[in-house]
């Protein structure tokens, strides 16, 4: 993110969080099927997004009910690296 910390990005207003949760949602959901189609052990679904779980919880909800409905291997979030 023009070489922000990833964990500070932080939308201005409720039409920029729904597009980036769009964007997000279909570049995570792309590589759970990949995911599943190679069988892969474990998945993480992000890392170190801590404001857009903080202002965001129930995107992040309904984001991994989509996630296990595609992939059955382990889920994780990376808080750190």
């Amino acid at each position: 993110w023009h070489g922000e910390f990833t964990g500070f990005i932080k939308m201005t207003s409720e039409a920029n969080w729904k597009a980036f949760e769009t964007s997000y949602s279909k570049f995570i959901l792309e590589y759970a099927v990949l995911a599943e189609a190679v069988n892969a052990d474990i998945f993480c679904i992000g890392t170190e997004l801590e404001t857009f779980i903080k202002n965001r919880p129930s995107f992040w909800f309904k984001l991994i009910k989509k996630v296990r409905a595609i992939y059955k291997g382990k889920l994780t979030y990376a808080a750190n690296w």
